[in-house]
């Protein structure tokens, strides 16, 4: 899924080729599902360092024909059981962070659908696997909430947000469009929300940038893009105020990593 490191090049941190996994589950449907992840490498924008890992996957069909399969398509007991293991087989293949070089724990940002997390029966299991990531691979776990309902209660959010704390560094919510659901998300205790850069439209100015950054710090102080596929995207994102990014190496290329690096620590005009 994603490039290998150029001849050229130097990562300064684990490839996230080495962290990838795929596991086989038996749906309530019948057909076997195929679930594929691997851990996108994050950059914090302002301090242009390494900050950990996002959780990226897919769902298809363990067959010839090997469709996708959408995680809001699947029943309920389904889409619970894909979660659970895109986890757990997540934190198995987590780089372990070096401890030993100073500086704060490195996160690993876990994208948990609202559907699964608003049940107390998964949020136990979330919670021994965030301890898991904690004690084994010595990384702070981020959960991120993703896919919640136009009518979700905000009362229920703050419940679920506030029964993973014990575990989790923080959690955050992934938003769907440009920011109607902030209102309900403000004062909840979440630690931001993000947006799929694949969702904006950049310009060189930039100003809808800077205003959903603004938008996005209503609901919490670290809010970030998704999938970021180029370094003039991260300047900018830096530029308008977003603290972290995960990168798209699909298409960017690890190449991306170091350069991103290197331009968010140039000297600003």
């Amino acid at each position: 899924m994603d490039a290998s490191t150029p001849t050229d090049s130097t990562p300064v941190a684990a490839q996230p080729a080495t962290a990838r996994f795929a596991t086989r589950l038996a749906s309530a449907s019948g057909r076997d599902l195929q679930v594929e992840g691997y851990w996108r490498p994050v950059l914090a924008l302002v301090e242009a360092t390494s900050r950990g890992w996002a959780l990226t996957c897919r769902i298809r069909t363990a067959d010839a024909e090997a469709r996708a399969v959408a995680l809001d398509s699947l029943n309920a007991v389904d889409r619970e059981r894909v979660t659970l293991a895109a986890v757990r087989q997540g934190v198995k293949v987590l780089p372990q962070a070096d401890r030993h070089s100073g500086g704060p724990a490195p996160m690993a940002l876990i994208p948990i659908p609202w559907a699964c997390a608003k049940a107390e029966r998964v949020r136990r299991e979330l919670l021994r696997l965030g301890g898991l990531a904690r004690g084994a691979r010595q990384v702070v776990p981020v959960a991120e909430f993703t896919d919640i309902e136009p009518g979700a209660p905000a009362a229920a959010l703050a419940e679920a947000a506030a029964g993973l704390r014990p575990m989790f560094g923080g959690v955050l919510v992934r938003l769907a469009g440009g920011g109607s659901d902030v209102p309900r998300l403000m004062d909840r205790g979440f630690a931001g929300a993000s947006l799929e850069a694949d969702s904006l439209k950049l310009s060189e100015e930039r100003p809808i940038l800077v205003g959903l950054a603004a938008l996005l710090k209503a609901v919490g102080p670290m809010p970030g893009l998704h999938g970021v596929n180029s370094v003039a995207t991260l300047e900018a994102a830096r530029d308008a105020g977003f603290a972290w990014a995960s990168l798209d190496l699909t298409r960017g290329g690890w190449h991306l990593f170091n350069a991103g690096l290197e331009a968010l620590r140039a000297p600003r005009d």
